[in-house]
This record gives C-alpha cells, sequence and structure tokens, in this order.
C-alpha cells in the first residue's frame, strides 16, 4: 500500500517552531509522507498561490492540513487566503482540507463557504494523528461543488480574476458581485472554461449593479451571454471581498437562482 501523503499550513507563519515540529513528528510517526511551508499572509503578493499549486496535479498530497490558533483562524487576511487556495483545489479535484486545531476552538474557521465539512481534529489529543490516517484510508466523494463551478486564476502580472459557470447545462447571462467592503470588480469577460481569454465578447454588459442579501450589500456587473457548459464567466477583482455572489442573469425574470460564498 502507497504510503499516504499530507499538505501542511502552518496559520501561526513562522511563529510556534517548537510546536510544528511536535505536529511534524506525530504525522511521521503514524507513517505519513509529510510536505509543507508556513503559512505567507501577504494579500498583495497573492501568496496563497504557492500554496493551491501544491494541492494540485499528479504530486497532490492526499490532505490539504490547515493547522493553526484560534487567533490565526479569526484574522481575515488568513481567512481569505485559505478560501482562494481551496477554490483552486476544489475546482481542479485537488486535496481536500482537514483542519488542525492547537488550542480551544470549536468555530475554526466557521462560515467559510469553501471549507464547510472539512473534518476539524484537535491537536492536544493523543490520538489526532491516528484519526487522520483512518480518514484517509475512509473512501471520500470526488472533490467538488456538484451545481456550480466556481475558480480563482491569479498571477502577479493579471491580477486576481475570479471564475464562474454551471457546473452542468446553461446560464442565460451571469452576474457576479463583490460585497461593498472595499473589493471592486473592475473587469469582465466571457470565454472557454479554465482559460482567462485574451479576447472577449460582452452581450450588454452592465456594471455598477447593486444587490443585498443576507444582511450584506453587493455590487458588480452582469452580461447577457449565454454561459454554455465549456464556458465561463471572469471577474477581476481588487481587494479581498468577504463574500461573493454570483450567478446567472436575466433582468426580466422575477427570480433568478444566486450563490453566495463567504471567503473571509
Amino acid at each position: 500500500m502507497a504510503k499516504k501523503s499530507v499538505w501542511l499550513s502552518w496559520t501561526p507563519g513562522d511563529a510556534e517552531e517548537a510546536r510544528l515540529h511536535e505536529v511534524g513528528a506525530a504525522l511521521t510517526r503514524v507513517g505519513l509522507e509529510v510536505r509543507g511551508a508556513p503559512w505567507a499572509n501577504d494579500l498583495a503578493r497573492m501568496d496563497w498561490m504557492e500554496c493551491a499549486g501544491q494541492l494540485i496535479g499528479d504530486s497532490a498530497p492526499d490532505a490539504w492540513l490547515i493547522v493553526g490558533r484560534a487567533e490565526d483562524f479569526a484574522d481575515r487576511d488568513v481567512r481569505y487566503g485559505l478560501s482562494m487556495a481551496a477554490a483552486v483545489s476544489d475546482s481542479e479535484k485537488g486535496a481536500g482540507p482537514v483542519i488542525v486545531t492547537l488550542d480551544d476552538d470549536a468555530t475554526a474557521l466557521a462560515g467559510l463557504s469553501l471549507l464547510q465539512g472539512a473534518p476539524r481534529l484537535d491537536a492536544r489529543r493523543p490520538d489526532w494523528a491516528a484519526q487522520l490516517v483512518a480518514h484517509l484510508h475512509r473512501p471520500h466523494s470526488a472533490a467538488g461543488r456538484s451545481d456550480v463551478h466556481f475558480n480563482v486564476i491569479a498571477h502577479a502580472a493579471i491580477g486576481q480574476w475570479y471564475e464562474a459557470a454551471p457546473a452542468e447545462g446553461a446560464w442565460s447571462g451571469a452576474l457576479f458581485c463583490v460585497a461593498d467592503d472595499g473589493a471592486t470588480v473592475d473587469h469582465i469577460a466571457v470565454g472557454p472554461r479554465g482559460v482567462l481569454p485574451e479576447r472577449t465578447s460582452l452581450e450588454f454588459p452592465q456594471r455598477g449593479l447593486k444587490a443585498a442579501s443576507g444582511g450584506v450589500d453587493f455590487t458588480g456587473s452582469a452580461v447577457r451571454n449565454n454561459i454554455s457548459a465549456e464556458e465561463s464567466f471572469y471577474a477581476k477583482v481588487s481587494g479581498a471581498p468577504s463574500c461573493v455572489l454570483f450567478g446567472p442573469y436575466d433582468p426580466d425574470a422575477d427570480e433568478t437562482e444566486s450563490y453566495i460564498l463567504r471567503l473571509s
């Protein structure tokens, strides 16, 4: 049987080195191959991309361990960066997250849409690493949301682009909004799924749209393009929105389905 592997994101960053060694030793004792890095928390440099790249592809680990203290999990930038890495891994069916707490925090990373359902382990328990091994050897359903495709494409040269589309079928029009907390939708595009288009043709684009849901005010943009199962709607976003709202867009319909993801 091949040895199981994990990628460890240490959210205290460069702090708590002794505890990091304890966690790594516990994982090694139960026969796991351990790779990882201290969590880099610079959103301007989009440091989360390095972690995201480790979670996907042929060399992806069997699990992504998010390890930290209550104070780390309460940090808005940490929460947002973890959500971004989770979006990439989820979209590419990469390593699934497992949250490991170092102290009393029953609500670690509570409310983050892309980390809902992630198993939670308490590193103070003597059997926590054995529990992880048991989890890794249980069958799991394929990663990814069944109802919608959501991803983020980011690079220092092109900025941060969110990608939204139906998981199957088509949308008649598309809308993407960010919470009114300093983030903005700067540009939009429609093109092939998974590849930011070099050129785009927008049908009746609308910008500066306002929406509200669950007590959150949103602003964003929409198009009337038909978004097929092979296409996506892309929105270039500045800042780090706490929530995003997206879905099909038909201004003449009485009701349209929309999706809200909390990211921080």
